[in-house]
């Protein structure tokens, strides 16, 4: 009987239909027009406010003479801005919060990750900044030249809060957590590399476009591989830490 009662309940479940399982909700594409608009209206007004604050304060951003804490205070005028202004705005166009952007506790290999890399993007960019001048003769940017300016201990921590923190944090927001994400979200990723690669190089100048458009390509990858901002800042950061402190030593 025990015997009937089992084959008879397989025989049950074999006529059943099958269960259809729903297939996992993809998330929604960024729109096109509002990454665009996020970025545009952050740069537009972070450049704003600072020409704004530093015109009110009396200071001006020549590098042959700018002082470490004015360099620190412009970098602040506008970086923190366009931090924020990408945060409301990432929210409102994108529907994308924090956690959408990349915004997440890191884990030790993801900083390990963004460690590396920054050691990598130093290694890269070397030649390329060496090929750039030697072919193209380009001057050298103005920021590493107000770096090359400075001494003394001081001058060096507030070059590094301006750009080992501040400048990554900002760029890193807006250039991999907004713009190469919505790339992504549209085309494979060395494309997307390449062009939010391309953008990183616009507000630099000229001047560094080969070393910082390879720079670019790396960050995106970077954040490709871990999915964190975090990472991105921390290779950012030692990248820009590499070259403030051999500029530090040179001029002691």
């Amino acid at each position: 009987m025990e015997r009937d009662r089992a084959r008879s309940g397989s025989e049950g479940q074999a006529d059943r239909p099958p269960v259809e399982t729903a297939a996992p909700e993809q998330p929604a594409r960024w729109s096109a027009v509002g990454c665009g608009a996020v970025g545009l209206i952050a740069i537009l007004v972070g450049a704003a406010l600072q020409i704004g604050g530093l015109r009110l304060l009396g200071v001006t951003l020549n590098p042959a003479r700018i002082e470490p804490s004015d360099l620190l205070l412009a970098t602040v005028l506008q970086d923190v801005p366009i931090a924020l202004i990408a945060l409301v705005l990432a929210r409102r166009f994108l529907r994308a919060g924090p956690a959408d952007l990349g915004f997440a506790w890191p884990s030790r290999h993801a900083l390990r990750i963004g460690m590396l890399a920054g050691l990598a993007i130093f290694a890269l960019t070397l030649p390329l900044e060496i090929v750039q001048r030697t072919v193209f003769g380009s001057p050298e940017q103005s920021l590493v030249a107000a770096f090359q300016r400075h001494r003394g201990l001081q001058a060096f921590a507030l070059d590094a809060l301006a750009g080992v923190v501040i400048a990554p944090f900002a760029e890193e927001l807006l250039f991999r957590g907004i713009l190469f994400r919505g790339l992504r979200q549209r085309m494979p990723l060395a494309l997307a590399a390449a062009l939010s690669a391309a953008a990183f190089v616009v507000p630099h100048g000229t001047s560094v476009a080969l070393p910082l458009f390879a720079a670019g390509v790396v960050l995106a990858l970077v954040y490709e591989r871990t999915r964190n901002l975090f990472a991105n800042m921390t290779a950012h950061g030692v990248f820009n830490l590499i070259g403030l402190t051999l500029s530090f030593i040179a001029v002691q």
